[in-house]
């Protein structure tokens, strides 16, 4: 139906055809509010009492103005409203730690900026005031440089820029004068260009292809899943930031972030899915919990590309990692993967031979574990990435471990060791294990044919083997 016949249709009180009649707009108009506030949530219940207030206000309507300018009227009004109320959302709230630094306490006012699923924003045919396409226009860096607007200035310059009306649309959906709306688009348009960077991550993706970021995005899960500190960084540039809001601590250069996600990420077992958010690479970010058996939604990573190297970070935590992680937590929610087209959780799956192989409980048939020699027990291991080569093996959650040296560090301990000399692991034949350790005895526990004796040590397949302390 028509847009004229469901405007007369719902000015007769008809609730599906005005239902009907904004569905069309809804989109647009959340990716809108979402500008204004930096909030999908604060978006979503901004749009939804707008539009409460233009069932209202229907009967009243003239026509004298499209529908969209004049829904996008009483949106904006409602959006200026809540951002007077509320406090400027940012990414970050203090400066950058040093190496070294862990994360810090939470920040429990909803304060930081939310990631924005960009999938729903369809093509809108743009008119010639419009300077931002409709994705860029939700790149991080462009709406936190929103969020340091006051909120006229704010509505004016997406009014105008991104959503394309004209100056004199603009002074009546502001109600207020055509000299007004310039002054304040002149203030708005020099105080956010200083602050966005030369090239916007739509142009780069398109520089980059739809194969080139999908490599990227899978040697990213892959050095993570690995505990692949030099393939890690080796993406990075420079002068990298990686922040995880709601978490205050965020980290700037490649020497703290390296520290970081030896001492922090790496030691989780994860598994990674690729998506977008904002208009950018996205990857949605899945730890394994032991209680469940399975990998469960835990950060949102939005990745900001220089090039074919990663410039920042932005790992959005949800509330259920940081209850599990012991935190209290008065806002946020986990509810926001699928939101990404990603799913809640992952089920455990078993590694190919020379990815990865998972360690649980030091007296469970067919788990393979590290043994630290110099005491008298078996050391718990969440997981190894195992890499075939020479000095093959890096302790995900061993964090000081180097692979050109050999080192590692047990849990629990403060300092490194050296597996040159305290224990040594290669994979070679393929999906064969050899354990050379000092002091140590391995057994199959009932499981023949697994393991086979070699010199020095013993060959044993990935995930079938248990190892035991001497003595």
């Amino acid at each position: 139906m028509p847009d004229s016949d469901l405007l007369a249709a719902a000015q007769q009180g008809d609730e599906q055809a005005f239902s009907d009649l904004v569905e069309a707009y809804r989109a647009e108009l959340t990716a809108h509010c979402y500008r204004m506030l930096g909030s999908y949530h604060d978006a979503e219940d901004a749009v939804q009492d707008a539009l409460l207030r233009a069932w209202r206000a229907l009967p009243a309507f003239e026509g004298r103005a499209s529908v969209r300018s004049w829904l996008h009227s009483i949106v904006t009004n409602t959006a200026i409203d809540i951002a007077r109320r509320r406090a400027r959302r940012a990414l970050v709230h203090a400066p950058a730690v040093g190496p070294g630094a862990g994360p810090g306490g939470l920040i429990d006012e909803p304060t930081w900026l939310e990631p924005f699923p960009d999938h729903m924003v369809g093509d809108i045919e743009l008119t010639p005031e419009a300077r931002y396409e409709q994705r860029e226009s939700l790149e991080l860096a462009f709406v936190v440089a929103l969020q340091h607007l006051p909120p006229m200035q704010r509505a004016v310059l997406i009014l105008r820029e991104v959503a394309g009306f004209s100056a004199q649309e603009l002074a009546s959906q502001l109600d207020t004068s055509v000299s007004a709306v310039n002054s304040a688009l002149q203030r708005a348009r020099a105080s956010v260009q200083g602050k966005l960077p030369a090239r916007s991550q739509q142009a780069t993706l398109r520089s980059l292809g739809d194969h080139q970021v999908k490599v990227l995005a899978g040697r990213y899960a892959d050095a993570i899943e690995n505990g692949d500190t030099d393939g890690l960084v080796s993406m990075l540039t420079s002068d990298a930031t990686w922040s995880m809001p709601p978490d205050p601590t965020w980290y700037a250069g490649r020497s703290a972030i390296t520290e970081f996600v030896r001492d922090s990420v790496f030691m989780q077992d994860w598994r990674h899915l690729a998506t977008h958010a904002n208009g950018q690479l996205a990857v949605g970010c899945y730890i394994f919990d032991p209680a469940s058996g399975r990998y469960n939604a835990s950060v949102l990573d939005v990745i900001t590309l220089d090039g074919d190297k990663i410039s920042a970070v932005v790992g959005f935590l949800t509330a259920d990692l940081l209850r599990r992680s012991g935190h209290e937590v008065k806002c946020g929610s986990s509810d926001f993967f699928p939101l990404f087209g990603l799913p809640p959780d992952l089920p455990k799956t078993l590694a190919a031979p020379g990815k990865r192989a998972c360690y649980q409980d030091c007296l469970v048939a067919g788990e393979l574990l590290l043994i630290e020699p110099t005491i008298s027990r078996c050391v718990k291991t969440d997981c190894m990435a195992i890499r075939p080569g020479p000095s093959s093996v890096s302790h995900t959650d061993l964090a000081c471990h180097r692979a050109e040296e050999n080192q590692y560090r047990p849990r629990g301990y403060s300092k490194c060791r050296n597996i040159r000399t305290e224990g040594s692991f290669q994979i070679s034949p393929p999906g064969w294990m050899q354990i050379r350790s000092p002091g140590l005895r391995s057994r199959t526990n009932e499981l023949p044919g697994q393991c086979r004796s070699s010199s020095p040590g013993m060959w044993c397949a990935v995930n079938r083997s248990m190892n035991l302390p001497s003595g």
